[in-house]
């Protein structure tokens, strides 16, 4: 059956992946993305290209996950275009790595504004659509750093912790409603421009001041990359799971999905978690 979906962050990675993937499947698909009309201009035309060769309903709309005015103008355009949205999928964002001490506050506020109050921002904004029709599906991109800690990845780590924790209690507030809430934990996908992405700490006095262990977080993403060549993961296997998750039932879905690599070791510790948190739903008659 055909969807109206939504999704952030269509300019590179997952989001423009799964814009393409998804309509191809005869989805009525919103593509968001900052700067559609001029920084990220060529990849706008290029989905709405995209539509138009394979027949397909893409429809790009300028959203800075980042600005609630943006947001409520960006949803009340897109709504004016679908009538509704059957599926929310949170994609923007991106990543901070270095020593923890080498990221002001700003620089840390700049994240969470991205990764967790951009994505409140989009719920707040969808939810009353979907309790509307009494049925919905919201996608987290978390990652495999949603679970697991390492070194450098501190503050990166911190805003998938707290997506996590949203997107689970929005899965006991919302399931009597309709509405289902998971995560996808993707493992280390060098080609969807996270790496280009990647920001490093701003505080260069600092960093000067560990000496040559200031570039030890350098060291340790090139020994990984490394590591990675010749079984990079396809990044469609992402969309794979966003196409699983949307065809199931509410209900069936898994909390957490995690995929690849070093978010493979995550499926013991959900396994875990969704013992602990289904115990703790009974307790309070969720």
């Amino acid at each position: 059956m055909s969807k109206k979906i939504i999704i952030t962050g269509c300019s590179s990675g997952f989001g423009k992946l799964a814009a393409m993937k998804l309509a191809k499947d005869g989805h009525t698909v919103i593509a968001t993305m900052r700067n559609a009309s001029s920084q990220n201009k060529s990849v706008a035309d290029e989905l709405n290209e995209y539509a138009r060769k394979h027949k397909v309903a893409i429809h790009v709309i300028e959203l800075d996950v980042t600005d609630e005015k943006s947001v409520n103008q960006a949803v009340t355009v897109s709504n004016n275009i679908t009538n509704g949205f059957d599926v929310l999928i949170n994609n923007a964002g991106y990543g901070i790595f270095g020593l923890t001490e080498t990221f002001t506050i700003e620089e840390s506020k700049k994240m969470f504004e991205v990764n967790v109050f951009g994505v409140l921002r989009m719920i707040r904004a969808i939810l009353p659509h979907m309790r509307k029709q009494q049925s919905g599906l919201i996608i987290n991109l978390s990652s495999g750093a949603g679970g697991l800690v390492f070194p450098f990845g501190g503050i990166y780590s911190a805003t998938k912790f707290a997506l996590e924790a949203i997107s689970e209690a929005l899965r006991m507030e919302l399931k009597p409603l309709g509405i289902d809430s998971v995560c996808i934990e993707p493992g280390s996908y060098p080609t969807t421009d996270f790496g280009a992405n990647m920001k490093m700490g701003d505080d260069d006095a600092r960093i000067d001041s560990y000496g040559e262990y200031g570039q030890a977080p350098l060291k340790m993403m090139k020994g990984f990359g490394e590591s990675m060549k010749g079984q990079e993961p396809d990044p469609m296997e992402i969309i794979e799971i966003m196409k699983e998750l949307i065809g199931q039932e509410l209900g069936s879905r898994k909390a957490r999905t995690p995929k690849a690599n070093v978010a493979e070791m995550l499926h013991g510790i959900n396994a875990e978690k969704d013992k602990a948190q289904e115990q703790l739903a009974t307790m309070l008659g969720f």
